[in-house]
């Protein structure tokens, strides 16, 4: 499977008005993998809520982890289940 369209959908739905740091971004044909650090729970709740997966991709239930400088969210998408 061609991951490029697939994250280029993804990077889309990408809300950039968001401060916000990428800490990790990795895509293969098997899996697209992020994780964000934003400052705090407000901002983690709408990254969660406007990200999406691409067409024929499926979200798994992002990780989020409180830190003591922000909130950790950390995503794994993979083909074949979504819409």
């Amino acid at each position: 499977m061609e991951v490029t369209p697939a994250l280029a959908a993804m990077l889309a739905s990408w809300p950039n008005d968001l401060n916000l740091t990428t800490d990790s971004l990795s895509a293969s044909s098997t899996a697209i993998t992020l994780s964000v650090r934003l400052p705090d729970e407000a901002a983690a709740e709408r990254f969660e809520r406007e990200l999406r997966a691409p067409p024929g991709w499926s979200l798994s239930q992002p990780n989020v982890v409180r830190e003591r400088d922000g909130i950790a969210v950390r995503v794994r998408m993979e083909p074949g289940v979504g819409p």
